[in-house]
């Protein structure tokens, strides 16, 4: 009976377990989403420089020298010229030329050569010089403090204001330039003459102002010259040549560097819609901070290409001439602050792969460092990353399955266990109708008072002398034991079950065998 219990209790257990089984597995998805990997790509960008040096033209660096005896009269001129987008209107000039005469004997003396003339962007002026008038005063200023007249240096200086109107705000600078000449008793020494060229920078707007003195000496009758005119001799354009590429350049020499930016897409799939957004800029900034701003490509697009790739020139000489403004010096080796100019490359990609959108920016910055006496290339202008795009896709659910199949499998189980238990119920019963009424009592009795039951191999037998008295039921026997207070003795062998209780000489038993009540 116990056993059919335990596969009673058994069955319920595996019962419960199939039915929660397949319902989680009945109720589970059958399919689900996975994570999948639509896009692995990469992004790089980088730039990369040309050099290009300026030679001074070969026109020679020795003064011209002219011999007064023959010389009738001196006429100078002075063009300037500001070089300006067409964006740039209403250019406003105002130009005057002074003279400084400078005496060995250590005076200075400045004079007005020509007042303040209102022009638009080109200019020119011509002026008649007296050299008469520079020894006058010579004469005059040497007698006045007590010495004898020496030689003496005239500085002709241009100053120049100019102002213009743009569509990003005003424009508003100056320009400064000077030749020399030495009148001695019988020559007359002219320093060569140069063509001066300071770029600028203000809103947004690149811009040039040039200046060139030139003179012209009308001869008197002379078997020296074959003309009658000689002319100060226009210079010669500087030669620009390819440098050799390197880190680092020297100032005076480098002109410009020709750079090329480049940005590159790269995956394992194409990408639909594919739009690169490019913007570069320029920032000058010295240890208190931005000092300008330059746009060297404005925003744009670049569709349905993995590789852009953008050239632009970065005007070395502008740079200086700003750096020159902001230090107030007018020669690049007495900068005494060192400058970077900081490139920034900005480009962000769209498209679409599968659905889903590939929307990245990447920021190229690298810094350019400006000295008095160098330019310096980083060494590391590249940049990189890798990323991926990642969607879902629908597949089979395996754990549905995985579910079902174990529920399947233990629903076979649970009723093979049923099946067992039945069986096994029903065989108990039909044992139990053939056994002896007093063996199924006897079971009923033991069952009641195990306690006092103790199974044993063997029971001794009755000594001589013990008198045995023999009990009509196990039930007599027990209220015995409970009477005397004595154990009850239990054998089993071959089918007959023999019940005892010892009390000194006497002997009380009970003995049932299993037997078959057939027939």
């Amino acid at each position: 009976m116990r056993k059919i219990i335990t596969y009673g209790v058994v069955t319920a257990v595996l019962l419960i377990a199939t039915i929660v089984m397949m319902v989680v597995g009945f109720t589970t998805p059958g399919q689900t989403e996975k994570a999948v990997t639509l896009l692995d790509y990469q992004v790089a960008s980088n730039f990369s420089q040309e050099a290009y040096g300026q030679r001074p033209a070969a026109t020679g660096t020795a003064n011209k020298v002219y011999f007064l005896n023959i010389v009738d009269n001196i006429a100078g001129s002075y063009s300037y010229t500001f070089k300006a987008p067409d964006e740039v209107t209403d250019v406003k000039t105002s130009v005057r030329i002074n003279a400084v005469i400078s005496s060995q004997s250590g005076w200075q003396k400045e004079i007005v050569v020509v007042p303040s003339r209102n022009g638009s962007g080109q200019v020119t002026i011509n002026f008649p010089i007296d050299l008469a008038v520079f020894n006058d005063i010579n004469n005059t200023i040497s007698e006045e403090i007590g010495l004898n007249p020496s030689s003496i240096l005239v500085t002709l200086r241009a100053e120049v204001a100019v102002e213009a109107v743009s569509s990003s705000g005003p424009i508003e600078d100056s320009f400064t330039q000077a030749t020399s000449f030495t009148p001695g008793d019988l020559t007359l020494q002219w320093e060569p003459i140069s063509v001066e060229t300071v770029k600028g920078y203000q809103n947004g707007i690149t811009y040039r102002q040039e200046g060139n003195f030139g003179y012209t000496i009308n001869l008197k009758p002379n078997s020296l010259y074959t003309v009658a005119t000689l002319k100060s001799e226009t210079p010669e354009a500087p030669v620009q040549y390819k440098m050799t590429a390197s880190n680092t350049y020297t100032s005076e020499v480098l002109n410009r560097l020709d750079v090329t930016f480049t940005y590159n897409l790269t995956g394992d799939q194409a990408v639909n819609n594919l739009d690169h957004q490019v913007e570069i800029i320029a920032v000058l900034s010295n240890p208190d901070g931005p000092q300008a701003t330059f746009e060297l490509l404005p925003s744009r697009h670049f569709e349905d290409v993995d590789k852009v790739s953008q050239q632009f020139t970065l005007d070395t000489d502008l740079i200086y001439d700003l750096i020159q403004k902001a230090e107030g010096v007018t020669s690049r080796r007495d900068i005494g602050t060192t400058y970077q100019l900081n490139l920034t490359a900005k480009a962000h990609t769209t498209g679409e792969v599968d659905g889903k959108t590939l929307d990245k920016t990447v920021t190229n910055n690298i810094p350019i460092t400006f000295t008095a006496n160098s330019i310096v290339w980083p060494n590391t202008a590249s940049t990189s990353l890798s990323d991926a795009i990642t969607g879902t896709e629908t597949v089979a659910n395996n754990t549905r399955s995985s579910l079902l199949t174990a529920g399947y499998a233990l629903l076979g189980f649970t009723v093979a266990f049923i099946l067992l238990t039945v069986w096994t119920y029903l065989e108990w019963r039909k044992r139990r109708e053939f056994l002896p009424p007093q063996w199924v009592a006897a079971q009923k009795t033991a069952d009641k008072h195990k306690d006092i039951i103790t199974n044993v191999t063997a029971i001794p037998a009755a000594k001589e002398g013990e008198s045995v008295l023999m009990c009509s039921s196990l039930d007599e026997l027990a209220k015995l034991s409970d009477a005397l207070l004595k154990p009850i003795l239990h054998q089993a062998s071959s089918g007959v079950h023999l019940y005892v209780v010892i009390d000194g000489t006497s002997r009380y038993e009970y003995s049932v065998s299993e037997g078959d009540n057939k027939g």
